[in-house]
């Protein structure tokens, strides 16, 4: 409840005071792996995010996000009873682009991240460390600063306590810029 409030506070705060820059909404989906105090789990990939705009600059946005992966085996019909490993949390860091002509571009995120281990079904712990991220993608808005922006791209998250949970995906993304 309370992480609830503070992203409703961030996300008001900063809408009031960049009425002049751009808000982005956008969904990660893909494959990769997930481990924690265990080998490695293949694994699907989904990440919601939010760029929230500032009045100090418009070339690093704050993001804000919830990352899911879990066991790939949950999704076949074989496996319906059977616990599947999963990892969930939150991120919030700093995301920036450099065009590379008028629709290429790359995107590079750095921050924060916690995430809840649940590898194990008799499990269940928050940890913490940092995700970064590269994209390479198409830029569709056609010098409009509005539109939407797709691409393919890697994130790695991984902790520094507990059970040392991390993930890594190969994903594509799909943002809307309003």
């Amino acid at each position: 409840m309370c992480i609830k409030n503070i992203l409703f506070c961030l996300l008001l705060i900063s809408s009031f005071c960049s009425g002049q820059n751009l808000f982005g909404v956008g969904t990660k989906i893909g494959a990769g792996n997930i481990k924690g105090n265990s080998i490695g789990v293949t694994s699907y990939y989904l990440s919601f995010f939010v760029d929230i705009p500032t009045p100090f600059t418009k070339k690093i946005k704050p993001r804000l996000g919830f990352v899911y992966a879990k066991d790939i085996e949950s999704i076949s019909p074989d496996n319906s009873f059977a616990y599947h490993s999963f990892l969930k949390g939150f991120t919030f860091g700093a995301s920036t682009y450099q065009l590379l002509d008028n629709k290429f571009y790359i995107e590079e995120s750095l921050g924060f991240l916690a995430l809840n281990d649940r590898i194990f079904l008799n499990s269940s712990e928050w940890n913490y460390g940092i995700v970064f991220s590269l994209l390479g993608g198409l830029d569709l808005r056609k010098n409009k600063k509005n539109g939407i922006k797709i691409g393919v791209g890697f994130e790695n998250g991984f902790t520094f306590t507990k059970s040392l949970s991390k993930y890594y995906s190969f994903y594509f993304q799909l943002q809307l810029i309003m």
